[in-house]
């Protein structure tokens, strides 16, 4: 794959200009959409600071905060809220392995 682009920015105004090059239409198809994707993240975060992490970082905090919750308890509930916590695991490990990472239990 071959990819050209070049920003042409000019300091009296808050605009710049990409061209970019490839191989294929559809590549270019693709890249334009990239390019699209990041500049409208960029916009909206600057407008609204706030974030959540994606990628199941909310999934595993959330089994982290359970984990120690069913360490503190005892008897049955125990096992319970840890299950319930592992549970939680399968959205970023389903992720991981979509990405082509090793995702066995040690």
């Amino acid at each position: 794959m071959i990819l050209n682009f070049c920003l042409l920015e000019k300091e009296t105004t808050k605009t710049a200009t990409i061209v970019i090059r490839g191989n294929t239409l559809n590549m270019l198809d693709d890249i334009e959409r990239a390019i699209d994707d990041g500049v409208n993240v960029v916009k909206a975060i600057t407008k609204d600071p706030r974030l959540i992490a994606g990628a199941g970082a909310s999934e595993m905090s959330l089994y982290r905060a359970l984990q120690e919750a069913g360490e503190k308890m005892g008897g049955l509930q125990q096992y319970g809220v840890k299950r319930f916590g592992e549970a939680l695991q399968v959205v970023p490990r389903t992720l991981a392995e979509n990405a082509g990472l090793d995702v066995r239990i040690p």
